[in-house]
């Protein structure tokens, strides 16, 4: 330290006096700060007198931010009573001391150090941060108090959050004066936090990169997604894989119970505390939006797909889009040309719907749904609506004289299974490629309760009707409740579905599959026997012939139109907008109903 001169001048001998202010100022604001990091109250009451003692100057407390620290109400709030009066009687003190010998100090104020910008709260919490920081660096425990004296001293230079250190090296705490087990770990933390950091900015891979888990939201090209890699991602065995890879990883940084189980408050410290161990949460969130987005059309994700793909083979083969890049669409008139292809004008404008929702999904524009686009799905709808009626009469429909026979004729080849199958459809008005295919054995508490991984339940209740239970349904969501009586006095034994059916409930258990029927083995044996059988066009026969067959027979039947609404469990009564109720062609009339809005 450099002596004084024997002789110094007034202003040398006013900077002396003024550094060694600063200087206890630093002293006492330091051990402030070490009794507020520690919560050490007894050692606050003790500092009050120390500081009822000190003469300070305007500078000592600007550069040292001691005057803040000692205004700060929420560092002295634990004290006794009498501390605290002490502490209002320094307050005063000092104002009259600076007050007194500001006219006589010509030195500037100092900037205060950056660390008492922090109130007193948050610099505990600072600290509490930098400590399960610390504490979760290394796989092996770190010790307490280590953790605690780095993080003091991390904080007490202006560090408040662990983000803080990225990008630095170990050499720019040189002057911490840190003991070498603290070097050690801050040195290991300042590694972490790069890489954490660097992690949070690291694109995860997706499905277009091999990956089996689905394409997000997130992750795509600037120009673009591919439709077919879009729809491969909807696929029920990589959504499930990836479901499984979510809840694995969200279990092993612990927040498995995300949105479920966890309330709002657990599900942040969950993620903060995962987050301040190093592990990277943002992608994870991500893919929980993904998801999220996805089950707005969960049931519907295999149609998205079958209509995503039909839209990637047009845009490549027909208007010449890249592979990468056929989502979205470019315009309005590419979707419109889409559209001209479908002979079911209905089964297009379905096609257009779930382009837009996976654009939607995606993030990309939908500004190529405008108004022309709409005027053309308009159009398309009427167009459906018209054709259908006027060709109703060229329809190759089931009726009862037919359905009767062709179950028969199945009989007698040996077909009974496809028989039973043919008139529950029938009778039921199912629509067979949804509903039909898949149909499983149940039991009466099914009526109220069918467990979610069900498709349905078939059984005969005590009053010998035939009860269904369909998990879901078109326009009905929670599913639906369905009954039909014994017909045998009507049609007989061989064609009443009740006593049909009896035989194959009998002979397994609630859940188990009642046909092993694929829809594409059904209609073909369909068309097989009516070709045997003779029939006129056999193989235009299509499966919408036993939910559009049973509707148009009741309306030839003179059936009321409730009944026909109620047989087919159709959404709304917008039939009555055409015709009369009382005095309409029902068989035009259901087959138009049918064909717009019973689409596959």
């Amino acid at each position: 330290m450099k002596r004084p001169s024997p002789c110094p001048s007034e202003p040398e001998r006013a900077n002396g006096e003024v550094e060694a202010r600063v200087t206890k100022a630093f002293k006492l604001r330091d051990t402030i700060m070490h009794a507020v990091a520690w919560d050490d109250r007894f050692l606050l009451q003790d500092l009050v007198r120390s500081l009822l003692k000190f003469a300070p100057c305007a500078v000592s407390l600007s550069r040292t931010g001691l005057g803040r620290l000692v205004h700060d109400s929420a560092i002295w709030e634990s004290m006794d009573e009498q501390s605290k009066s002490l502490l209002v009687s320094v307050g005063k003190k000092w104002k009259a001391e600076v007050d007194r010998g500001a006219k006589d100090c010509q030195i500037p104020k100092a900037k205060p150090c950056a660390l008492v910008a922090l109130k007193a709260k948050s610099y505990r919490a600072a600290i509490q941060e930098f400590v399960t920081w610390l504490l979760a660096v290394d796989p092996e425990p770190v010790e307490g108090h280590i953790a605690r004296r780095v993080a003091i001293n991390l904080v007490n230079h202006g560090f408040t959050s662990w983000s803080h250190l990225n990008g630095l090296v170990p050499e720019d705490f040189a002057n911490l004066n840190l003991l070498p087990a603290d070097v050690a770990l801050l040195a290991r933390a300042i590694a972490k936090a790069c890489r954490v950091l660097e992690a949070e900015h690291t694109v995860l891979p997706t499905a277009a990169s091999g990956c089996n888990l689905p394409l997000a939201p997130e992750v795509r090209h600037n120009k673009g997604a591919d439709a077919d890699v879009v729809a491969a991602s909807f696929s029920p065995e990589v959504l499930q894989q990836a479901e499984n890879e979510w809840f694995k990883e969200a279990n092993s940084i612990g927040v498995a119970g995300l949105g479920v189980s966890l309330t709002p408050a657990a599900a942040i410290s969950a993620l903060g505390t995962a987050k301040l161990s190093g592990h990277c949460v943002q992608p994870l969130l991500e893919q929980r939006v993904a998801t999220l987005k996805r089950e707005s059309n969960k049931k519907s994700l295999a149609s998205v797909a079958c209509g995503l793909k039909s839209w990637h083979a047009f845009a490549v083969s027909v208007l010449n889009y890249s592979h990468g890049s056929t989502l979205p669409p470019s315009g309005e008139m590419d979707v419109m040309k889409f559209l001209t292809i479908f002979r079911n004008p209905a089964t297009g404008s379905n096609y257009v719907g779930y382009l837009k929702w996976a654009c939607v999904y995606l993030g990309f524009s939908t500004a190529w749904f405008g108004e022309e686009l709409k005027l053309a799905l308009k159009g398309a709808k009427k167009m459906s609506l018209r054709c259908s009626v006027t060709s109703a009469s060229d329809r190759k429909l089931l009726d009862e004289n037919l359905i009767a026979r062709v179950v028969q004729f199945a009989d007698s080849r040996g077909f009974q299974a496809w028989s039973c199958m043919a008139l529950v459809a029938w009778e039921f008005l199912l629509r067979v490629q949804s509903e039909a295919i898949g149909l499983q054995n149940g039991c009466p508490p099914d009526a109220t309760a069918l467990p979610p991984e069900r498709h349905s339940g078939m059984w005969v209740d005590a009053s010998g009707a035939l009860v269904l239970r369909l998990q879901r349904r078109k326009h009905r969501p929670k599913g639906s409740l369905l009954r039909r009586r014994c017909m045998c006095s009507k049609v007989g034994r061989q064609l009443c579905v009740v006593h049909r059916m009896e035989p194959l409930l009998q002979a397994g258990g609630p859940g188990a599959n009642l046909f092993a029927y694929t829809a594409y083995e059904f209609q073909a044996l369909l068309r097989k026997f009516l070709g045997m059988l003779r029939v006129e066009g056999a193989q235009q026969f299509t499966l919408k012939t036993f939910r559009a067959g049973k509707a148009t027979s009741l309306a030839m039947a003179g059936a009321p139109l409730g009944q026909l609404l109620a047989a087919g469990e159709w959404r709304s009564r917008a039939i009555l907008n055409y015709v009369d109720e009382d005095a309409f062609d029902g068989a035009a009339v259901v087959a138009a109903e049918i064909e717009a809005s019973d689409c596959e």
